[in-house]
């Protein structure tokens, strides 16, 4: 079994693309069923408020000190790249917010046991965020996003309106900070090979595939 620990946010624009890109070289090499993903919490934005939304470009120029212009330039350059991965990826009009609610859900749909039921809610996050464009602060959408992948209405609900999986996020980010990682997507394959950033896809099969040759001379040294 191969398992794939990675880091990343549901506002991250590379944490989509390497996500698909992942997903691409699993398929590719037809090792679905030999794979567990583990997704851990990471906040691009930590203090940004959870009552309000910011565009793309808003964002971006805030952010990196930079004109509006050059934000719109630099998130198209990105968006085209998401758009060359065959996924609806419209950047510059997205809603920035805080994602740490969005982060207490992901752990709702992972404490079920279900991987396939907590990677519908992953990439529905994603797509729901750069895709459609929708507002992650927004209780009705999350709930909507929930409840479509599987889970329960009044769990969701519940979760919404306490605190639960808030200690096992910040846990997540406090490992992220042990573990030096300053950006995301961070991917970390059976706890030894480690991998920053949207890497292409040969680059994830080149990978994965030197994990599962090592895996199986394991295997026959073993017998």
């Amino acid at each position: 079994m191969i398992k794939i620990t990675y880091w990343s946010d549901y506002v991250c624009p590379f944490c989509y693309i390497g996500e698909i890109r992942l997903l691409k070289a699993i398929e590719k090499l037809g090792i679905a069923d030999q794979v567990e993903l583990d997704m851990r919490s990471f906040e691009l934005y930590p203090d940004a408020d959870k009552d309000k939304y910011y565009s793309g470009v808003e964002k971006i120029a805030a952010t990196y000190g930079i004109t509006e212009e050059q934000a719109n330039a630099q998130l198209e350059s990105i968006q085209q790249m998401g758009l060359a991965e065959g996924i609806d990826f419209f950047l510059k009009t997205a809603k920035y917010t805080n994602t740490f609610d969005v982060h207490r859900l992901t752990k709702l749909a992972y404490s079920k046991g279900d991987k396939r039921l907590a990677n519908r809610m992953i990439l529905s996050l994603f797509d729901a965020f750069f895709g459609k464009n929708e507002e992650l602060n927004n209780r009705d959408v999350l709930i909507r996003i929930a409840v479509e992948a599987g889970l329960d209405k009044s769990e969701v609900e519940s979760v919404l309106d306490g605190n639960t999986f808030s200690d096992e996020v910040r846990k997540d980010e406090a490992d992220a900070n042990a573990f030096g990682i300053r950006g995301v997507p961070f991917f970390v394959i059976n706890n030894k090979y480690s991998i920053s950033g949207a890497q292409q896809e040969d680059f994830f099969v080149g990978a994965l595939g030197k994990v599962l040759a090592e895996l199986n001379k394991e295997k026959t040294e073993e017998k």
